[in-house]
């Protein structure tokens, strides 16, 4: 088998212990991946830029690039060429190269690629670049930019891995650590260079300032712990950012990996195990919304591992339902497809919604300050408040018209629910388990579905 003009190593030399994943982004969310897969066993190495913009630098090993090494919870990355990398590898370290474009995987030939830039965008990642590509958060689409796409945004779905659609779109608003936002985030006031005034583990105060633009002071705006600092001598501009506060003031918190990291970590060691087991497997009439077998040949790499025979079986047993469930599972993608869609939609007006009260809330700020200024004054008159009460009419009119136009499209979800047939169940066979939640057929032995995770009886 052969990936554009290159052969592709033996499937014997794909074991988990050997695999190659390959990161490309170091900073807090990559390293907290990296540091995950080593511990479990898999070979890892860090593409970054010769300057790294990470925030989070004593948990990111993108550090390496400026100091050489760095070691995280007992595990070491080290600058290094391409040329130096497998004498990292077989020693138990992970190289990190300056490589920001990328090129530097066709000559690592890695079994798994992961795209933890965290730009908010695919800078260049394809779906071809290794037998199976992870993206991580909003930019990606599975199926089209990399075979998975890992959640990134707190809360409920963190961690989850999608290998249909997208992550939930960028809010543009940093997630909320001790039900702060916005305010924990150190932004550039001005355009120039930034040099620190403080460390990673100091204790701030309101007002504090924690480094220099040009000049131009940056002030923490809550009191807590310096979490992150960008490194000292980088070009910034107006509005970047360039540190981070915590206001759980827990100094080790600024040393250890953290909660969402590890919860991405999870969901990137999913992907690579339900990809390299099989689980995953999806078939050219539409079970489980996918291909037969990769370009990669993934029948070839199932010859190599010890439970060919119990996944075969399992595949056997499917295949005899795949008569009544294919066009079930056709079905039911294209109306997930739809529903998403509109889903979509809703999202965005909802936006618009939030937009709107926004702007509803600066004008009745506006018209307070206004009605105060002619309280003091002594010439209150309601012609001059009126404009401002046209301006709220006005834009309550326009939500009103948003809501219900959700209610619309909220009911056409229900409509398309409602075109939906009865589950086919196949005929049970003798001895044969199925979950009672998804009524996926169970493989031998198993305690958990390989499909949603629910409990077996």
């Amino acid at each position: 088998m052969v990936r554009g003009n290159q052969e592709l190593r033996p499937a014997e030399t794909r074991s988990p212990g050997k695999m190659l994943v390959v990161i490309k982004g170091g900073g807090d969310l990559g390293s907290g991946v990296a540091w995950r897969l080593h511990r479990c066993g898999f070979r890892v190495a860090i593409l970054e830029c010769s300057r790294p913009t990470a925030i989070r630098r004593r948990v990111a090993f993108a550090t390496a690039m400026y100091e050489g090494e760095i070691t995280l919870e007992g595990v070491t990355a080290r600058r290094a060429t391409p040329e130096e990398s497998p004498v990292l590898l077989e020693a138990g370290l992970i190289p990190v190269l300056d490589d920001p474009e990328g090129r530097t995987v066709k000559v690592l030939w890695p079994d798994v690629l992961v795209d933890a830039i965290m730009a908010k965008c695919n800078t260049g990642t394809h779906l071809t670049d290794a037998p199976l590509v992870v993206g991580l958060g909003p930019g990606f689409r599975a199926g089209r930019d990399c075979h998975a796409v890992v959640e990134t945004a707190r809360g409920h779905f963190l961690g989850r891995v999608y290998w249909q659609g997208e992550a939930l779109p960028n809010t543009r608003t940093p997630g909320e650590v001790a039900g702060v936002a916005e305010e924990r985030v150190l932004r550039a006031p001005a355009t120039g260079t930034f040099r620190s005034c403080a460390q990673i583990g100091d204790r701030v105060e309101v007002g504090q300032t924690v480094a220099l633009v040009d000049g131009h002071p940056v002030q923490a705006r809550l009191r807590g712990v310096l979490r992150g600092l960008l490194a000292d001598g980088l070009s910034v501009h107006v509005g970047m950012k360039v540190g981070d506060v915590d206001p759980r003031g827990e100094r080790s918190y600024c040393w250890t990996i953290s909660d969402k990291a590890l919860a991405i970590a999870g969901g990137v060691l999913e992907a690579i195990f339900s990809w390299f087991w099989g689980i995953m497997l999806r078939t050219e009439e539409g079970l489980y919304g996918g291909r037969r077998d990769n370009e990669y040949g993934f029948s070839g790499i199932l010859t190599s591992i010890r439970t060919k025979e119990v996944v075969m079986s399992f595949l056997d047993r499917v295949g005899k339902a795949i008569s009544e469930t294919a066009a079930r599972a056709r079905q039911e993608l294209d109306q997930m497809a739809r529903i998403n869609r509109i889903r979509g939609e809703i999202r965005d007006i909802e936006k618009k919604v939030k937009d709107f009260q926004e702007q509803i809330r600066a004008a009745q700020f506006r018209a307070g300050e206004r009605a105060l200024e002619m309280l003091r004054s002594g010439t209150l008159q309601s012609a001059e408040l009126q404009p401002f009460a046209d301006e709220i009419a006005r834009i309550e009119q326009e939500i009103a018209a948003c809501q219900e136009e959700i209610a619309r499209k909220e009911a056409a979800i229900e409509a398309i629910k409602a075109e939906a047939p009865a589950p086919a169940q196949p005929a049970p066979q003798e001895g044969q388990r199925f979950c009672p939640q998804c009524g996926v057929p169970a493989m031998p032995g198993a305690a958990f579905c390989a499909q949603c995770g629910a409990k077996l009886s």
